[in-house]
């Protein structure tokens, strides 16, 4: 059995809406990380995203047949 790590990097008014939406396409649970920047007011960017304010990381690990679905 392979498994995959599904990492979901998201505002945390939608964590929530994220995490629903995983169980219902069959996720049983992840693990959600809550942040703030620690800068001076900077917006940060990563992968050519912007972030400002909080935000939560969402991390599940799926079998492989599953994540394609999640």
């Amino acid at each position: 059995m392979k498994f995959v790590v599904l990492s979901v990097i998201t505002s945390s008014e939608y964590e929530d809406t994220l995490r629903e939406v995983a169980k219902n396409a069959g996720a049983s649970g992840g693990t959600v990380l809550q942040g703030r920047g620690s800068n001076s007011g900077e917006k940060m960017s990563f992968f050519a995203l912007t972030f400002e304010g909080n935000q939560s990381v969402v991390i599940y690990i799926l079998e492989e047949k599953l994540s394609k679905t999640v």
